[in-house]
């Protein structure tokens, strides 16, 4: 089994059969990764990463960490990195030459719910024609069909551009859409391996949505009792530093612009402690209820048992139903009171019943 930093503890004796079972799961959907990425990425290749998530959310992140736990596995050097505010294509082009592979950040913004990120993905696209270009594993959403006959413009036009997507409805959409080469790939947060699992401190905690993709159930009586949580509570500390960099004084954000190897020294760090923070939350309950997709890998990826839920638009349903559901450690539900049920359920069955 391939490792992180972050060990795993021995599972409980309790739950040790579901969660040895979760094992082989973690390295059949790495070796798919392996697979799918082998003949995209040779060894040693060189590579830029575009798209560090400057943000606090946890899973794009932990995504980060996996693709470049991933290209460490390949011996690859990437030469340049960026998030959506430094990228420069003058800055990329005098780091990178013709046989450089450019990566594009994975996770779920391939569409128009996030325009800034689409945006930089785009304007890559189309900065670089002559480089191979990977769009890393995503989940493909436009609301708007005109926004995606753009899209599709921009991305067709590029004679190697690869997309990778992390279920099948995306897949389907990618095939239809566009004419780049597409290919099913498991969400490069499984390119983490096993996770630690910290010592749990109540019986049920709530990762629940708190933005444009929050399905604004109507929650039962019971979940005002629960602790309920959501990624976007980060240390003022960072907060501070975060706007420090990106904030009035023009030679610090030029010098940041510049500063290449600070920059993913910066992000290595922020990554890893955004990744500590969220295994940090999801393991204070013994079991798990969440409606997001992260907060679903990465129980599996700590062996917690978990409940899930889905977002506005179906990408949880569809990543269940395409790798993750024959774990013995997820349910499924399609309402918090159903989630609530088969939390209780999950709890009994492997025997995490709170103090």
């Amino acid at each position: 089994m391939r490792g992180n930093d972050l060990k795993a503890p021995q599972p409980e004796a309790q739950g040790e059969i579901s969660v040895t079972a979760n094992l082989d799961l973690i390295e059949s959907l790495y070796q798919q990764i392996d697979s799918v990425l082998e003949p995209l990425v040779p060894v040693g290749s060189a590579c830029a990463l575009i798209d560090y998530p400057y943000f606090p959310n946890v899973g794009d992140n932990a995504i980060w960490l996996g693709q470049w736990q991933y290209l460490r596995s390949r011996a690859a050097k990437v030469v340049y990195s960026c998030d959506h505010l430094t990228y420069s294509r003058e800055s990329m082009a005098a780091s990178i030459n013709p046989e450089t592979i450019i990566l594009l950040q994975g996770g779920g913004n391939f569409g128009d719910l996030y325009p800034l990120h689409q945006q930089i993905r785009e304007s890559v696209v189309a900065d670089f024609p002559h480089n191979k270009i990977i769009a890393m594993p995503q989940s493909i959403y436009f609301r708007n069909p005109e926004r995606r006959k753009q899209a599709k413009l921009i991305l067709d036009a590029h004679p190697d551009l690869t997309i990778l997507v992390r279920d099948r409805r995306s897949l389907e959409l990618a095939r239809q859409e566009f004419r780049n080469a597409s290919a099913l790939c498991p969400d490069m947060a499984f390119a983490l391996g096993r996770l630690t699992r910290f010592a749990p401190k109540e019986e049920i905690f709530c990762l629940l949505r708190r933005d444009a993709e929050a399905l604004g159930h109507s929650m039962p009586v019971k979940f005002e009792s629960l602790s309920t949580a959501d990624w976007y509570g980060e240390r003022d500390s960072l907060q501070a530093f975060r706007q420090l960099l990106l904030g009035h004084r023009q030679w610090l954000r030029n010098w940041w612009q510049r500063s290449i190897s600070c920059r993913e020294l910066v992000y290595s760090l922020l990554a890893k402690q955004r990744l500590a923070r969220g295994c940090r939350a999801l393991s204070s309950g013994r079991v798990v209820i969440t409606d997001r997709l992260h907060g679903h890998l990465l129980c599996l990826l700590m062996g917690i048992p978990h409940v899930v839920m889905d977002n506005s638009y179906g990408k949880l349903k569809d990543c269940y139903e395409t790798w993750t559901g024959r774990s013995k450690l997820v349910q499924w539900a399609d309402s918090p009171a159903d989630a609530l049920r088969a939390a209780d359920s999950l709890a009994g069955s492997v025997g995490v019943h709170a103090n």
